[in-house]
């Protein structure tokens, strides 16, 4: 029982990325950081990366106290893709 919800909360936060820029971009640079440590190429991450930055272009906070920060680590990111 405990397997089941897990997966099922697993996920519910994949498909929250799929519309939050913030999730899909820290899940992005953890697995960049994960690849460089164990020497494979960051590419399928830098995709990740890149649908973030789209994703900020069109967020808009629900109210002042939600993040809104993230769009100058992902720019950092995207020059580390160009750079490998």
């Amino acid at each position: 029982m405990n397997k089941i919800i897990l997966v099922v909360l697993m996920l519910s936060g994949a498909m929250q990325a799929q519309h939050n820029y913030e999730k899909g971009m820290t899940k992005a640079e953890w697995d960049m950081g994960s690849a460089a440590f164990f020497g494979t190429s960051i590419e399928p991450y830098c995709k990740e990366v890149q649908r973030a930055i789209d994703l900020f272009a069109t967020f808009k906070p629900e109210t002042p106290f939600h993040p809104n920060y993230g769009l100058e680590r992902a720019q950092e990111l995207i020059k580390e893709c160009k750079g490998q």
